[in-house]
């Protein structure tokens, strides 16, 4: 549903006043930045919606209110995915929280964070006006790059409205490899396997060293090959809990 009008006006009373503005989403991400004692907590929560998604475009837009988990169900129906993987915190996570924060998940080393995967964005500015930046494709260079400045700036430099995210296919094969071992040997596993081809994450948890392939059914072969003895199929969300308790012991 659109808010702009109702957000903008909220936004511009804020200002009249000389209060602080604290934008808020699904109320996930106040371990980041505690809100002040006299901000105005102004809600997007409310402002939700996908306004543009063609997947042969691998371009989304969507409201900032949108939850993540509504927007990655929609995604997997086209057989698409957010590669930087944000953590959703439950159900309540939105996508402008999730840029706000700039929080991604374990595949951030190898494949970019948020920041890579943001186009273009509108926003409410610290002057009450509405202003996009950016834009739907994938090549936009023209000027600062404010959008990106945005991401894991916490709404200081304004209100988000709408962002446009790039999408990729998910890979034909997504599986995780487990080998339980002490740390010192999950480091040289990780040392000695970083640039190997196919790997999208690796997290040591519970004695245990998790590693991800993702990428083509005939590759898979290969990258069991290189892991080296010893590592076993696991199932493929021990990567996401590591990387929810991470966050909720933040």
């Amino acid at each position: 549903m659109d808010q702009s009008d109702a957000l903008q006006r909220v936004v511009r009373a804020a200002i009249r006043q000389r209060q602080v503005v604290q934008p808020d989403g699904g109320g996930t991400k106040g371990f980041l930045h505690p809100a002040a004692t006299d901000a105005v907590l102004v809600s997007t929560a409310e402002h939700d919606g996908i306004l543009h998604y063609h997947p042969d475009e691998l371009v989304v837009r969507v409201r900032s209110g949108t939850r993540l988990v509504d927007l990655q169900e929609t995604l997997r129906e086209a057989g698409q995915y957010l590669p930087c993987e944000p953590p959703s915190f439950g159900s309540a996570g939105t996508v402008g929280g999730m840029v706000a924060a700039g929080l991604a998940g374990p595949s951030r080393p190898y494949v970019g964070g948020v920041r890579d995967y943001v186009l273009g964005m509108k926003l409410i500015l610290p002057s009450g006006e509405i202003a996009a930046f950016g834009g739907d494709v994938m090549k936009n260079v023209a000027g600062y790059d404010i959008t990106r400045l945005n991401v894991g700036a916490r709404g200081s430099l304004g209100l988000m409205l709408e962002v446009a995210l790039k999408v990729l296919p998910i890979p034909e094969v997504v599986q995780v490899y487990g080998l339980e071992c002490d740390p010192s040997l999950a480091q040289e596993h990780m040392l000695a396997q970083r640039r190997l081809a196919g790997l999208s994450a690796s997290a040591y948890c519970d004695g245990a060293l998790l590693v991800r392939y993702q990428g083509s059914e005939q590759a898979k072969p290969t990258f069991e090959q290189a892991l080296g003895q010893g590592f076993q199929p696991v199932s493929s969300a021990g990567l996401a809990v590591v990387r929810d308790l991470s966050f909720a012991h933040t």
